[in-house]
C-alpha cells in the first residue's frame, strides 16, 4: 500500500505552555541523528514504564500492608489463602 505524501511538510510547533527546554530541533537532522534520538526516546519510555509499574506495585504492597495491620485474626487466615 502506498501512502501519499502531503505536498508541503507540516512544521513542528512549540508546546502550548512554552516549555520547550527539552525539545529537540529535528529540522536538519540526518538519518543517523534521528535514529539515535529514536533510541533515546525508546529507552526513556522503557524506563518510565518500569517506574510506573514499580510505583503501582509499591502502592499495592502498601494497601495490602494496611489491610493486614487492620485485620483481626480470622481475616488474616483468609488473606494468607489469597
Amino acid at each position: 500500500m502506498i501512502i501519499p505524501r502531503s505536498p508541503t511538510p507540516t512544521p513542528c510547533t512549540a508546546p502550548e505552555d512554552g516549555n520547550d527546554d527539552d525539545a529537540e530541533n529535528i529540522d536538519g537532522m540526518g538519518f543517523e541523528e534521528l535514529r539515535q534520538l529514536a533510541r533515546r526516546l525508546q529507552r526513556s519510555n522503557k524506563k518510565m514504564s518500569h517506574t510506573i509499574k514499580r510505583e503501582a506495585e509499591d502502592e499495592n504492597r502498601a494497601r495490602n500492608l494496611k489491610r493486614i495491620k487492620t485485620a483481626d485474626a480470622d481475616q488474616l487466615v483468609d488473606l494468607t489463602d489469597e
